[in-house]
């Protein structure tokens, strides 16, 4: 029963969400903040704005390229 209410859970969220802001320390590993910013590109049905930190520079030109669930998706970086 647990699994089917994070599924629906984790459903309404990704068709429902417009505006996601990622802030990651410079700390944080490239590979974990660009599974990160993928994970949202890749499953939001209506995601109109990615904003990423500074945090997010290094690796910009390979999130660009990740295919996106929203063609109205614009990524920013602020």
């Amino acid at each position: 029963m647990a699994n089917k209410t994070v599924l629906r859970t984790t459903l309404c969220f990704v068709s429902s969400l417009k505006y996601v802001q990622l802030w990651t320390p410079v700390t944080t590993r490239t590979s974990s903040k660009m599974k990160l910013a993928m994970y949202f590109l890749r499953n939001c049905h209506v995601l109109e704005k990615l904003t990423l930190s500074e945090s997010f520079l290094d690796m910009i030109k390979n999130i660009t390229k990740v295919q996106r669930k929203s063609s109205r998706c614009n990524i920013v970086i602020g």
